[in-house]
């Protein structure tokens, strides 16, 4: 028994150590002055999640990194997102273990929200595009080909890339072994597009598009086919969709709204979703489903949500 809890003993420091708190400070590029709260994203080797978390007004984030390795490099990125009324981009901070790295970004006087899903996956972080030019030059011109060729130039000009991600294959399997032995091929690039009215401005509608390393699809893309047929070009609003649907189904705070490109239909849908609880009959889920381009309501459909205990 003496002999166990001695072991014990002897192991608990070792892996104390391996925690460590790290600082760094976020200041205005021009100004010099200190910028916050801000969300951070810590990063091991560009590539590798470590950490995350809010800066304070004055500008310092403190965060700890689990199993720290001096032979890494690491990086914070701060992402035009949420509150972060600043510039997307990654500064180094392996100088951490010396001395407080001083981080400066450029302010931003509005934030763009995600509008797609992204992939999780497990040991690796993809990089996001902070712009299109930040694309490989041969991918650029594969996406524009593939647009172009679903949607015709005059829509193309309306579509803006915001985010997603690029996943660097060999580094995927060389930190997921296991993933290229059962033979699973992620997307090598994972952009999200939004489509904007005539003016360039919001968001009607968003989606992703998925290339392999060489810039293929790896998916239909989710958009009809607007060149040979120019009139589903017209994609109504959330606020014009909603107008349509309370013709047909109850409209509140709680009513669940979604868009997505209905592949049978070749037409971008409006759904709209009502839960209902009525005594003695249960949860019932209404939906209503709105065609994007022509206004019309297309389907309505009823269905018993049950409830497992």
């Amino acid at each position: 028994m003496r002999t166990t809890l001695l072991a014990i003993f002897l192991i608990l420091p070792v892996f104390s150590f391996g925690q460590r708190y790290f600082s760094i400070a976020i200041v205005n590029e021009r100004t010099g002055e200190p910028v916050g709260p801000l969300y951070c994203t810590v990063l091991k080797n560009n590539d590798q999640f470590v950490n995350c978390g809010m800066s304070k007004e004055n500008g310092l984030y403190r965060f700890y990194v689990k199993d720290y390795d001096s032979t890494a490099t690491y990086q914070v990125e701060i992402l035009n997102r949420w509150q972060n009324y600043v510039e997307s981009g990654r500064h180094d901070i392996s100088t951490m273990n010396d001395t407080i790295p001083i981080v400066k970004v450029r302010p931003a006087t509005s934030v763009t929200n995600y509008t797609c899903p992204t992939i999780s996956y497990s040991n690796y972080t993809p990089k996001e595009p902070y712009s299109f030019d930040e694309l490989p030059k041969n991918i650029q011109k594969k996406v524009k080909q593939h647009l172009v060729k679903r949607v015709g130039k005059s829509f193309y000009g309306r579509l803006k890339l915001n985010g997603g991600q690029i996943l660097n294959l060999n580094r995927f399997y060389e930190l997921n072994p296991e993933a290229k032995a059962e033979g699973y091929v992620p997307y090598s690039y994972n952009l999200c597009f939004r489509v904007t009215d005539s003016q360039g401005e919001g968001n009607l509608y968003s989606f992703n598009l998925a290339l392999d390393q060489s810039g293929d699809l790896m998916k239909e893309i989710d958009l009809p086919d607007i060149k040979n047929n120019p009139k589903k070009a017209q994609i109504i609003s959330l606020a014009q969709a909603t107008e349509i649907a309370q013709k047909g189904i109850l409209i509140d705070s709680y009513t669940r709204t979604n868009s997505y490109y209905d592949s049978d239909a070749g037409s971008i849908v409006w759904e709209f979703e009502q839960i209902t609880y009525e005594p003695k009959v249960g949860n019932k889920s209404i939906k209503l489903i709105v065609n994007a381009h022509s206004g019309e309501i297309i389907g309505k459909r009823t269905d018993d949500i049950i409830i497992l205990e």
